[in-house]
């Protein structure tokens, strides 16, 4: 009576009821019973242990997250439920048969880890997708991050002149010279841009250009007398290989938002005047260049403030910067270039974690040359505005590659401007 009052219990411990304790069966029955019932349920781990290896070598081979074989690994060690209470031992054994069947086809199914958001990019990345047009504006360099940044930059501008020099008899004829000029402007400018993270919040940068310029320039006179045309056409070619104005700054940025708000980016930039200057060029005796200047010749300082806003999956970002040239002396006169100002605005787009591109525009407006503070007579204010498009794709945690390219909307602007960068840390 000692054992059958234990298997009792037992029994009840796993939610079963034996009718044999009802004069139904005999307790070797119920022993019986018992004992395919407990091998019915360690079979059944057994089948669901090996159908857990199987989804986790599966996931390993598709490449799935972490947080799900977690999941289902911790899943694989909940309890067994207690089976539900039957009339007699053999319906027992038929319940337990049907949840195994019930198992089996829910785990045979796709399997799909629970539900939990993937992780947001830290802010470095949200930002990334900025430098592919725009070198200085991405977020600032790590705190004691070394990035050296290699580059290739190609300009080409053309420019069409057409000068009458005479007088019209009547309507579409006239008598004198046409002079008509077209050149063709052609520059490369390799360079090694270095940055350092001083800290989180401020890091210092140099630039240093190499500077090869090939200029053609094909003018035609036309020269109009009495019923003769007379026309005279010359080829000019002037090229340059020096270094360009080297360039160093700061940038700081002045708060550090958590929420994921708009953040800002104070600049301050000097260029300096080790590139070839126009001053020290020599020209042929019809005003023509015979070689060509590498840098502008005058010290600048340029202050800049960049604000960059993100909004999933965009990110906007404009910039406003202003470009003083500190005046210069040659031959008894001083030279003053004309101050800029500048602004850019756009957008970034991320793809996905290795692909992003992005949309901007870019103009500046150069004050008009003076002479011993006096506005040259053949001086005019210049407004380049460009349309900028560049992508960015992610080599490594530590190389990107950035191209972009600019097409200029206005005269004086380059026509178009292609720029192949490939920064990378250590």
């Amino acid at each position: 009576m000692r054992k059958e009052s234990q298997l009792l219990v037992l029994l009840a411990t796993l939610g079963i009821t034996p009718l044999c304790y009802a004069g139904t069966a005999s307790t070797q029955e119920d022993t019986m019973a018992w004992k395919r019932l407990n091998e019915l349920v360690e079979r059944q781990g057994r089948q669901l242990e090996e159908q857990q290896r199987q989804i986790e070598a599966l996931k390993k081979r598709l490449g799935m997250d972490n947080a799900s074989s977690e999941v289902g690994h911790s899943q694989s060690h909940v309890a067994k439920p207690a089976p539900p209470p039957s009339s007699a031992p053999g319906d027992a054994v038929k319940n337990e048969q049907g949840k195994q069947q019930v198992v089996q086809t829910k785990e045979a199914g796709p399997t799909q880890a629970v539900g939990r958001p993937p992780a947001k990019p830290n802010i470095s990345q949200q930002y990334k997708e900025i430098e592919a047009i725009f070198s200085q504006q991405g977020v600032l360099t790590p705190k004691g991050t070394l990035v050296f940044e290699p580059s290739m930059q190609y300009s080409f501008s053309s420019a069409n002149r057409v000068v009458l020099n005479g007088y019209t008899i009547i309507p579409a004829i006239t008598i004198g010279l046409i002079d008509v000029r077209n050149v063709n402007h052609n520059t490369y400018t390799p360079a090694l841009t270095t940055r350092y993270g001083l800290t989180n919040r401020l890091e210092l940068q140099l630039y240093v250009p190499y500077v090869f310029r090939d200029d053609s320039a094909a003018a035609s006179s036309l020269n109009i007398e009495d019923s003769a045309i007379n026309e005279n056409t010359r080829v000019f070619n002037a090229d340059a290989s020096h270094l360009g104005d080297v360039q160093f700054g700061l940038r700081y940025q002045f708060n550090m938002p958590a929420g994921g708000g708009p953040i800002f980016i104070g600049g301050l930039q000097a260029k300096s005047d080790t590139g070839k200057d126009p001053f020290h060029v020599s020209t042929d005796a019809s005003g023509y260049a015979t070689e060509l200047p590498t840098g502008t010749g005058f010290w600048s300082i340029q202050p800049s403030l960049t604000a960059i806003m993100p909004s999933d999956p965009v990110v906007f970002f404009g910039s406003a910067s202003y470009i003083y040239n500190f005046e210069r002396s040659y031959q008894g006169t001083k030279w003053d270039p004309g101050n800029t100002i500048g602004f850019n605005l756009g957008m970034g787009f991320s793809m996905n974690e290795n692909m992003s591109f992005s949309l901007g525009y870019g103009h500046s407006i150069i004050d008009k040359t003076r002479a011993n503070g006096h506005v040259l007579s053949n001086s005019r204010t210049t407004t380049l505005g460009s349309l900028l498009f560049g992508a960015s794709y992610k080599l490594s945690d530590r190389v990107n590659l950035n191209f972009s390219v600019e097409a200029g909307l206005t005269e004086d602007a380059p026509d178009v401007q292609l720029t192949l960068r490939v920064p990378f840390s250590i």
